[in-house]
């Protein structure tokens, strides 16, 4: 049994067999993914089910290739149960009852990235992708493969849509002249959202609020709208569990994302500067 869940499955190939991204001989659950751009010599270029079960839930499965005389099968093969909110590429080939939630055709994807780090290979949606808020939210994951949150309706594939973000200034240990962040501090950091001419501190949501060393980890404990800066406008006042943040000794900035209630993409980021680190002596030549 194997449930492949927020996962990117692309690039494979099996020569001269089906199932250039999936083979599978058990009991298959995809959950939240995306099987593209694979290739097989049989019917089922991305997915191939034998006589096994293979259930799919708010998944893309398309831009496959197999190379056979019928040019069927391109994405799958075999027997494939939909649990509703797929993207399915090439229905033919397989046995598959589509439900009313699921779609067909191009998907909508964008050239696939990999920025070398294990596990973020991956297609991002284009802003015309039909993918986009097709998901079921009851199924979906609080956060895609890279670790952004999902927000609802949340969309099909491994990877959320991320619109073009507005970008906020955050102000870290505000009324404070300094950023001070202890790493191996238990606690808290508080982190404030400024309103300004472009942006209303009060128009952001709260929960989709990320904050850490690359902006997609620690989640707000504690939200308070108050006017940190007295310029008479409230601003975000947000907490945040330094330990859930990855901020290390050797990160220089923090960043934050999230979204408004009318679900536009914001960010900031701000210099902070680390103490609390322990440097070992022979690193530092007293010995």
């Amino acid at each position: 049994m194997l449930t492949i869940l927020n996962s990117t499955i692309a690039n494979n190939g099996a020569t001269h067999i089906g199932g250039g991204g999936v083979e599978n001989e058990g009991q298959l659950t995809v959950l939240n993914s995306t099987i593209a751009g694979n290739v097989a010599g049989l019917p089922g270029g991305g997915l191939n089910n034998g006589a096994c079960t293979v259930q799919l839930q708010n998944t893309i499965l398309a831009r496959n290739t197999a190379y056979t005389d019928s040019g069927i099968g391109a994405d799958r093969a075999g027997v494939v149960t939909s649990l509703g909110d797929n993207l399915l590429g090439d229905p033919t080939g397989c046995t598959i009852t589509l439900l009313a939630t699921d779609l067909t055709g191009d998907p909508g994807l964008d050239a696939f990235t990999d920025n070398g780090t294990p596990g973020n290979g991956h297609f991002p949606l284009l802003p015309e992708s039909p993918a986009i808020d097709a998901g079921n939210d009851a199924a979906c994951p609080e956060t895609d493969q890279l670790g952004q949150p999902r927000v609802g309706p949340c969309d099909s594939g491994a990877i959320e849509f991320q619109p073009l973000a507005v970008t906020v200034v955050i102000d870290i240990r505000p009324r404070s002249r300094t950023t001070l962040i202890n790493p191996e501090s238990p606690g808290k950091i508080p982190v404030a959202i400024v309103t300004t001419t472009t942006v209303d501190a009060t128009t952001v949501n709260p929960p989709t609020v990320r904050f850490g060393a690359t902006g997609t980890e620690a989640v707000p404990v504690q939200a308070l709208l108050t006017d940190v800066n007295g310029d008479g406008h409230l601003d975000l006042l947000l907490l945040f569990d330094i330990p859930q943040t990855g901020i290390s000794c050797s990160t220089p900035s923090a960043s934050l994302t999230g979204q408004t209630f009318s679900q536009q993409a914001i960010k900031g980021s701000a210099s902070i500067h680390t103490v609390g680190c322990h440097v070992s002596q022979w690193a530092t030549g007293d010995q």
